[in-house]
């Protein structure tokens, strides 16, 4: 009865593995690095887009109906800035960085070389519509350059992982049944 068991867990499990695809995880990534760096004035801005739809890899949405099969769950946004170091104003910086939406959005540190930002619905529903995110680098108070900004999209691009084909699973589970069977002749023969 024992033996009758396990061939029927055996069984079950090969069934339900055959029968399992993952979705393969997929990262998307735009970079703008200026050159030279964008100086950005006192009390003014400066606007970009990250594009994640070209390359090799381009994002190609579901939601276009272009016959795409990428989606996008979450992405961060790395931008980073730094002070023109300019002795004679004497003035504290003050960046704000602007993304669509009401999250995600943040004063950015001087402190460290770059900061990271979350992602907000709007900006992964603008990011799953056409690929496209719209940035908006606000000065409060003071000047200082923009070095560059990084997307860093995850999702799933529509492709499965490989799954094994049914014969294959079947004739592991033969071989399972046969293991077993020769496991319990041989517990017999004692």
């Amino acid at each position: 009865m024992n033996n009758l068991k396990t061939i029927l867990c055996a069984l079950t499990f090969v069934f339900c593995v055959s029968g399992l695809a993952n979705a393969l995880p997929t990262t998307w990534t735009d970079t703008n690095d200026w050159n030279p760096d964008k100086y950005v004035k006192p009390m003014s801005g400066f606007k970009y887009i990250h594009d994640i739809t070209d390359g090799d890899n381009g994002f190609d949405s579901y939601l276009m109906g272009n016959g795409g099969n990428d989606i996008i769950y979450n992405y961060s946004l790395f931008v980073a800035l730094y002070d023109d170091d300019d002795t004679r104003r004497r003035e504290e910086e003050i960046a704000f960085i602007d993304q669509p939406g009401l999250l995600g959005d943040g004063f950015y540190n001087f402190n460290y070389t770059d900061n990271e930002f979350g992602w907000s619905i709007l900006g992964r529903y603008r990011l799953n519509a056409n690929g496209k995110l719209n940035v908006t680098i606000q000065s409060f108070t003071g000047d200082f350059y923009v070095d560059y900004s990084k997307l860093v999209a995850r999702g799933d691009n529509g492709e499965s992982a490989p799954v094994p084909e049914p014969a294959t699973m079947i004739l592991l589970g033969t071989g399972i049944m046969g293991l077993t069977a020769a496991s319990r002749k041989k517990a017999l023969k004692k």
